[in-house]
């Protein structure tokens, strides 16, 4: 998968995935791309100057969901998952709280935790 400028120069861009990797007459390297649904690959080759990223990791499926998802819905779950991850965030922060809390308390059946001593 590589990210590319659709025209040398210009800032419109399209990620497609290479099909065929291939050195021209001039010795620079040139790209045959087609689009996942695309039926056949894309007419022109892309040459270097025209790259602008490479793929380095993917999530599998998550362009499937996002493909599902229309506007509308896609605008009432972004709150929802957000909210649910702030949530996730302070229950964390508390049950840390808590623990180190518990962590620094003295237990009651341990002799410096009681508050006489006796000296002998």
């Amino acid at each position: 998968m590589i990210t590319f400028q659709l025209k040398s120069g210009q800032q419109a861009v399209v990620t497609h995935r290479v099909v065929e990797n291939a050195v021209n007459s001039s010795g620079e390297h040139v790209f045959q791309t087609q689009g996942d649904h695309n039926p056949s690959p894309d007419v022109q080759p892309v040459r270097e100057v025209q790259l602008k990223g490479k793929l380095i990791y993917a999530v599998p499926a998550l362009g499937w969901v996002q493909n599902a998802l229309n506007g509308d819905t896609r605008a009432l779950l972004i709150p929802f998952i957000a909210g649910g991850l702030f949530l996730y965030a302070a229950i964390t922060l508390v049950r840390a709280a808590v623990d180190r809390r518990k962590a620094k308390s003295p237990s009651p059946n341990c002799a410096y935790g009681r508050s006489q001593l006796r000296h002998e």
